[in-house]
C-alpha cells in the first residue's frame, strides 16, 4: 500500500484541478468541454479511490465520499471513462 504525505496529497490534488492536465487528456480539442454528473475533476478522484468494489459499490462509496445526493448508472460511468463521447 502506497503512503502519501500532506504535501504528496495536495500535489495530486492540485494537479487534478489544473486545466494542464485536462488539457493533456484531451483526444480531440471537443473532449472535457461538456459539463457532466461526473466531469473530468470527478471523474480522476474516483479513478484514484477505487478500491476493488464492484462498479456500483464503489459509485455509492465515492459519491457518500464526497456528500452529493447525485449519483450515476454503472453504464455512464463506463462511457465517461471510454472516449465514447
Amino acid at each position: 500500500m502506497v503512503k502519501f504525505n500532506k504535501e504528496g496529497i495536495e500535489l495530486i490534488r492540485n494537479k487534478i484541478e489544473s486545466e494542464e492536465l485536462k488539457t493533456i487528456g484531451r483526444l480531440k480539442k471537443t473532449n472535457f468541454t461538456r459539463e457532466r454528473k461526473m466531469g473530468f475533476k470527478k471523474l480522476m478522484k474516483y479513478i484514484l479511490n477505487k478500491k476493488g468494489l464492484t462498479t456500483s459499490m464503489e459509485i455509492n462509496n465515492f459519491y457518500n465520499d464526497i456528500n452529493e445526493e447525485e449519483n450515476i448508472s454503472n453504464q455512464s460511468l463506463l462511457d465517461q471513462r471510454s472516449l465514447k463521447h
